[in-house]
């Protein structure tokens, strides 16, 4: 069965309507889920013409006191994310992957403005069907680095902007394993239902 990257277009639109109309936060709570949403994008790798079509869902919570309230007091927000995605695999021979990044950390700039700015990286694990390529198997490890822009289109919803670089190997488990490089350009909806800022704070 052939992958089509139009599959990922009913779950994005689906969110864009409950990001848009979900209610406001009464006032700034730090506990709990901070940020949850989808992106998908576009991922050409670094030999042999293969691109990658992902899904990621993720979801955010912010680190223990001791670390958060330091950084709070000048609007950085460090994150511990969870991500889990599927995606399309095409270089001639149509193929799945699907993993899960348990270990990600995630550095943003919020003063309340409307352009939030991030860093991101991670490490997990993942499965793909991609075949001819070294890899050693289909159990593979995964690690990357990114930056992005939150754009908000109201006080808790945002469109995301971002890349990344990643990197998939075996660890040399299995030989052989020459790995694969892939740079991700995404887009996504994400929702903050804690964020504190309004609408008037763009102003800033």
């Amino acid at each position: 069965m052939q992958f089509s990257p139009r599959v990922l277009l009913l779950p994005a639109l689906l969110l864009a309507v409950l990001l848009t109309s979900w209610p406001s936060a009464a006032a700034e709570d730090r506990s709990g889920v901070q940020q949850w949403g989808l992106l998908s994008g576009y991922g050409p790798s670094s030999r042999d013409n293969i691109f990658i079509v992902p899904l990621f869902g993720r979801a955010a919570w912010l680190l223990p006191d001791f670390v958060d309230e330091p950084l709070h007091a000048v609007d950085l927000n460090l994150k511990w994310v969870v991500e889990a995605w599927v995606a399309g695999v095409f270089d001639g021979q149509d193929a799945f992957e699907g993993g899960v990044n348990p270990i990600t950390l995630k550095l943003d700039y919020d003063a309340g403005q409307r352009f939030v700015p991030f860093g991101i990286g991670g490490v997990g694990a993942m499965y793909t069907g991609l075949q001819g390529q070294d890899l050693g198997g289909p159990f593979e490890f995964d690690s990357f680095i990114g930056v992005g822009v939150h754009t908000f289109l109201n006080d808790h919803a945002a469109l995301t902007l971002s890349w990344r670089i990643r990197h998939i190997s075996n660890a040399s488990i299995k030989q052989p394993n020459r790995g694969l490089n892939t740079n991700f350009f995404l887009v996504g909806l994400e929702f903050f239902p804690k964020r504190s800022a309004g609408l008037t704070d763009w102003l800033r």
